[in-house]
């Protein structure tokens, strides 16, 4: 299934998400409290995120994303990053051309395929599975 997730993310990229590949605008989404976005990923998508990193986690947080890189305020995992932090979005992103339902729509096809993807998956937010390991 980790093979069926990293090709959906690959033609997400370059289908639906041209022009909005993240530049690092401050990592609002990372911080959950301020986003209220605290992202839940399936199993499939975890292993994806230990395979990416080496099994190598970070220090657990609650409030901030764990794999964000405070001194670039970029992401560490963004080749990986869980299905649900692609849909983010992001309003403080300059390149941002397109209205949230406009760009919605554009995601749809894929959430629809996501869903079919992972159906049956329990979800767990990012939080627990840190703490889990």
């Amino acid at each position: 299934m980790e093979a069926e997730m990293l090709r959906l993310y690959e033609r997400m990229n370059a289908e639906a998400a041209e022009g909005f590949l993240c530049e690092g605008c401050g990592a609002e989404c990372c911080f959950f409290e301020l986003s209220g976005h605290l992202p839940f990923l399936t199993r499939p998508e975890w292993n994806l995120i230990l395979n990416h990193t080496g099994g190598e986690l970070p220090p657990s947080q609650v409030l901030v994303c764990p794999f964000l890189d405070q001194k670039t305020s970029s992401c560490s995992i963004y080749q990986v990053r869980p299905f649900r932090c692609r849909l983010y979005y992001c309003s403080r992103y300059p390149g941002i051309n397109l209205p949230f339902n406009q760009y919605s729509a554009r995601l749809h096809p894929f959430l629809e395929e996501y869903r079919k993807l992972t159906r049956g998956q329990p979800d767990w937010s990012i939080v627990e599975l840190l703490f889990e390991e």
